[in-house]
């Protein structure tokens, strides 16, 4: 394994205007009784245009921040932020999310070990296919294997101990680190939106750096600071 531990997280934003009409239509509603009809807060007409900043074939990244664990080096911090204006063109804004991308993949090493918090459901395949989108040759081989730690520790994955989705054992980063007592996230994803059409890219980059601490802080409770026996789910790795 690496010396050097590699804790990610990115930030996203809608798709670019140009490429709206891509946006899918919203699924047929499900009937509503009358009551619920009455007291029900009416959906926002953009709301499929925002939930595109999930969509890694349409949101763009505009952060990407970094904290680096080196058995030889203190606790290092690194950011790339995605200058994108809102008046940007589509070209415009690939390039400017290009040049985050490139950065990011030459800081790489590669056997870099990647901790995060549903890195392996979001934030490492999301890497992988905007900087496809914006042809940028990623720099080494991502392994998104499940139940392994080998190269990735997901920290909601390992929580939930690979749990199939619906079986509502996985949590949330704010709320499992103020569970554990390590501190709330300082905003939510859902504000990353409304601080980058205000221009507030190093608010957005201070909330960014803010979840890699705590993404950090998990990762070494989870393992009792790297002291804990390893738990193995997967069979060839025993």
């Amino acid at each position: 394994m690496s010396s050097r531990k590699v804790v990610v997280d990115i930030e996203t934003i809608p798709c670019a205007d140009a490429q709206r009409l891509f946006i899918p239509p919203p699924r047929p509603a499900a009937p509503v009784s009358f009551w619920r009809r009455l007291f029900q807060r009416e959906a926002s007409t953009e709301e499929p245009y925002l939930q595109t900043s999930l969509n890694w074939t349409l949101g763009r990244i505009v952060c990407i921040c970094l904290l680096i664990e080196n058995e030889s080096h203190p606790r290092e911090e690194k950011s790339f932020v995605a200058w994108i204006g809102a008046e940007d063109s589509l070209e415009t804004s690939l390039a400017k999310e290009a040049e985050v991308l490139r950065s990011f993949w030459q800081f790489l090493s590669p056997d870099d070990y990647f901790i995060g918090h549903n890195i392996l459901g979001f934030d490492l395949p999301f890497l992988w296919n905007r900087s496809v989108i914006c042809n940028v040759c990623p720099s080494r081989p991502l392994h998104l294997q499940r139940e392994s730690t080998r190269f990735t520790f997901d920290t909601m994955q390992v929580w939930a101990h690979w749990s199939p989705p619906g079986n509502r054992q996985f949590v949330k980063l704010g709320n499992l680190t103020q569970i554990m007592g390590l501190g709330a996230k300082t905003g939510a994803g859902n504000q990353v939106y409304e601080l980058w059409r205000a221009g507030r890219f190093d608010d957005i980059r201070e909330y960014c750096l803010n979840d890699v601490r705590l993404e950090y802080d998990l990762y070494r409770r989870l393992t009792f600071n790297g002291n804990a026996p390893n738990l193995s789910w997967n069979p060839c790795e025993l």
